[in-house]
């Protein structure tokens, strides 16, 4: 065997050694990037579907494989006239129209598109009876709103208190009163959340405190305690207070006998700075001991009487 043909073969095995067992070997980059799973789908649930002006609809996709490396879409809307998307899928709509919202992949470049008719009529406000409540403690009452359009699509309000230690409020708008204080009860438009109402309720325990009663202008003639003339005499309680059934009874201080009997209905009120207000002028024709008028009132059913001395 020649020396060249063993030096040839000690070579290549050598080579071949040299190749096989090296641990700095540059790793193949196309093996990397062939290894990472692409997007080969993006779907929504449904095509399309209607959609409420002024409100939000949150969109969603789903990607397929659901092993697929990258996951992430880029959200556009092909007419931000009518509604835009953020980079969720949050769509806010504006105007009547039809758009198409578009979900596209990062990697594969695969989309999915969405047309929505934004046509479905949303509420534009809530009008209210009221502003402000009193509640007495332990008595629930509703509070009346008026959902504008009547034709919304979507008129359900969503209603949240401010302390629910104090009062608590239910689905339909109820509040129930728990412990004396204030607190603010919001009603938000279920379809379009800019659309609120704040209502301030106040949650009391004496009805007295909120009526009061005043003896003024007081011109009379006495002849030891015994008196003619006339005096005026003024009513009055916050306008949500639903005071009614008022009656003043004069009475004389000798028998305590009635005198006069006088029925008050709320025809005869007038509100003035949010308060109900009664007055009137009465007069006494015939001499009367040390006269006193008794005011009863009711609220709620109860009936409540408070004196008055004249004299």
């Amino acid at each position: 065997m020649s020396k060249y043909f063993i030096l040839s073969c000690l070579a290549n095995l050598m080579l071949f050694s040299f190749v096989g067992c090296s641990k700095d070997e540059p790793i193949n980059e196309k093996e990397v990037i062939g290894s990472e799973i692409a997007v080969a789908e993006v779907k929504f649930e449904v095509s399309s579907g209607k959609a409420i002006i002024g409100s939000a609809v949150q969109l969603q996709v789903t990607i397929y494989p659901s092993n697929a490396s990258n996951k992430n879409v880029k959200w556009e809307s092909n007419n931000h006239n009518v509604a835009t998307v953020d980079h969720n899928g949050l769509v806010k709509t504006y105007r009547n129209g039809e758009v198409e919202i578009s979900a596209t992949s990062e990697n594969g470049n695969k989309k999915a598109v969405y047309k929505m008719d934004v046509s479905l009529l949303g509420v534009t406000d809530i009008a209210p009876l009221k502003n402000t409540y009193l509640i007495l403690l332990g008595e629930k009452e509703r509070i009346t709103v008026t959902v504008v359009p009547e034709n919304a699509e979507n008129r359900k309000l969503v209603w949240k208190s401010s302390n629910e230690s104090i009062a608590t409020v239910s689905t339909e708008g109820v509040v129930t009163s728990l412990q004396k204080g204030d607190v603010i009860i919001t009603a938000n438009s279920e379809s379009n959340p800019d659309i609120k109402r704040e209502f301030a309720v106040t949650v009391f325990d004496n009805v007295e405190e909120y009526v009061t009663t005043t003896i003024t202008n007081k011109e009379f003639t006495d002849s030891n305690g015994y008196i003619i003339g006339s005096f005026r005499f003024y009513i009055s309680s916050p306008a949500d207070l639903d005071i009614n059934e008022i009656d003043l009874l004069l009475k004389d201080g000798n028998s305590a006998t009635t005198i006069r009997e006088t029925h008050i209905g709320k025809e005869y009120f007038h509100t003035d700075a949010g308060n109900n207000i009664f007055g009137a002028t009465i007069r006494l024709t015939n001499p009367a001991y040390k006269p006193s008028l008794d005011i009863k009132y009711t609220y709620k059913g109860k009936v409540y009487i408070r004196n008055l001395s004249i004299y």
